[in-house]
């Protein structure tokens, strides 16, 4: 139950439909936390009794202390284990990007490029893509075989995993070291060692913890490397992508303002706006989106009584509960 898996699944407990997937959504949160109050019974008796009459269903004991201790069961799964690790380092590093570079994140970009450290791990990013794109805000995500398509590298000795083996050598291997190409500290990373013949006859074996590896990003990108995922994100705004930025941040404001009257999650409201005439447009694009997510059964153009900045743009917006 980490914020991860909440957020994941939030639409999955909201949306409209009672299919199949919103059943099985709560269907496994109930098991969770019906697990959770049996664990934890011993050590928080009086709160896991009062999650265990919410969650109880006829045919359960009548109360948390007259249930079994639940019993470890063997149903991990490494494969999606590896899978969901990777997709959360890739959403990781991503946001730090953004959060380095300045980049909002509800203002969409075009795309994420991510390099896997091996073919097996792309193939399960793949299947990720779409939980990558949502998390990054952005319109899709590419991937390719080599972080040497992101960025250009170089590297320097890691003078601590190697001084102590070559000693006096070490001088000479540390120059032949920050002489290789990109193209030859990929391989040593991809699990290549390499060969360094020294002076005294000797040749020394070049593995990846041997190296202090520098990333040096290319023209309209940022990238960032964690856990042998590179991911790189282009930062180039459209004039489209700036309006669907708009449209996000307007938004997040009225969802704000909506908890500041304090409504319900369900309630329905009209919407009343003055945006200046710039951003109509954008507004208008994306008017379908706007009102489905904050509940709006209006939105009109006209004077509003709140003042929002969005974007750095002036926005005055009048928020009612709809009859």
């Amino acid at each position: 139950l980490t914020n991860w898996y909440i957020r994941r699944s939030r639409r999955r407990f909201w949306k409209s439909d009672s299919d199949s997937d919103k059943r099985e959504a709560y269907q496994t949160l109930h098991y969770a936390l019906l697990v959770f109050a049996k664990a934890a019974a011993p050590f928080i008796p009086m709160t896991t009794e009062a999650i265990y009459q919410v969650l109880r269903t006829e045919g359960m004991p009548e109360s948390v202390h007259l249930c079994d201790y639940p019993e470890v069961m063997t149903t991990r799964d490494p494969e999606l284990e590896r899978q969901m690790a990777l997709t959360q380092t890739a959403v990781s590093s991503g946001r730090f990007l953004r959060t380095a570079n300045n980049l909002k994140v509800r203002q969409p970009l075009s795309k994420a490029v991510i390099a896997a450290p091996d073919a097996e791990a792309q193939a399960l990013l793949a299947q990720t893509a779409d939980i990558i794109a949502e998390e990054l805000n952005v319109k899709k995500v590419e991937f390719c075989a080599d972080e040497e398509q992101l960025v250009k590298r170089s590297c320097k000795a890691n003078f601590k995993a190697l001084g102590s083996r070559l000693g006096a050598q070490m001088k000479f291997a540390a120059a032949k070291i920050a002489a290789l190409s990109s193209k030859e500290i990929g391989a040593i990373l991809a699990g290549n060692a390499l060969s360094i013949e020294l002076p005294d006859g000797n040749t020394a074996e070049i593995t990846a913890a041997d190296l202090v590896i520098q990333r040096e990003e290319l023209p309209g990108m940022v990238a960032a490397s964690e856990g042998g995922v590179t991911i790189a994100l282009t930062t180039e705004l459209t004039p489209e992508l700036i309006a669907e930025g708009f449209a996000r941040e307007l938004v997040s404001k009225i969802q704000n303002l909506r908890k500041e009257k304090d409504f319900e999650v369900t309630d329905r409201i009209n919407i009343v706006c003055d945006i200046p005439a710039g951003q109509q447009a954008a507004v208008e694009s994306f008017k379908a989106y706007i009102t489905s997510e904050v509940l709006a059964a209006s939105f009109t153009y006209g004077a509003g009584d709140t003042e929002l900045d969005v974007n750095g743009i002036k926005v005055m917006i009048s928020v009612a509960k709809a009859e």
